[in-house]
């Protein structure tokens, strides 16, 4: 078997980057949770700590945060369907509401922007604004006259028109990049530490089943 074909460093050798049992879950979700890894690493015989770092290496090399899963989620559709969040949502671990919330808040964060450089616009910025967040026209207007007035602080987050999409929660609203970012490492330690505890544990029952023989 040529290295091409073998999987990533930390799998067994049974695997090809064909039938390679994580990089079809990589496919569902770049953030699994502890079970799924536990039982990853059960099937193909290694232990949880290597299953999470191959996960790790494969976000890193691929440039799969949540934040940058989400912004180009968000470039390619503004306002995507239900299916598509519920996508998203399992691919970055968050919940169907989270990513709502995070569509909602990088409207907004355009719409400052376009405000902040030209208070009235143009007909043709107020367009390009619509196609950039999935707001109609009208609703780009009403946000823009909204600021001018100089409502911020009660001003509420646009979501595009559409009958299958469920309200977010108001709390899920304010997560910032920052926490996600810290969020994420956070389960990174957490999950590092976990995982080499139980990596020891192994090695004690291999070392005690050793001495017993």
């Amino acid at each position: 078997m040529s290295k091409r074909e073998s999987v990533e460093k930390g799998g067994c050798s049974k695997y090809t980057r064909k039938n390679d049992p994580v990089a079809a879950l990589y496919e569902k979700t770049k953030f699994p949770t502890k079970e799924q890894m536990t039982e990853l690493a059960a099937e193909m015989g290694t232990t949880f700590g290597s299953i999470r770092d191959r996960f790790a290496s494969r976000r890193s090399n691929r440039g799969d945060t949540r934040n940058g899963l989400l912004d180009r989620a968000f470039s390619d559709d503004p306002n995507p369907s239900r299916s598509d969040v519920v996508s998203l949502s399992q691919q970055t671990g968050m919940s169907f509401a989270e990513v709502e919330g995070q569509f909602a808040n990088r409207r907004q964060a355009l719409l400052d922007r376009a405000f902040q450089d030209n208070p009235n616009p143009s007909r043709r910025t107020i367009v390009s604004l619509s196609q950039q967040t999935g707001l109609s026209f009208a609703e780009v207007q009403g946000e823009l006259a909204s600021r001018r007035q100089g409502n911020f602080g009660q001003r509420r987050n646009p979501a595009p028109k559409s009958s299958n999409q469920t309200k977010s929660s108001k709390g899920t609203l304010k997560r910032t990049h920052n926490e996600m970012e810290d969020e994420e490492e956070d389960l990174a330690e957490s999950y590092e530490e976990e995982g080499d505890a139980d990596d020891a544990n192994e090695e004690e029952g291999e070392d005690d089943a050793n001495g017993r023989m």
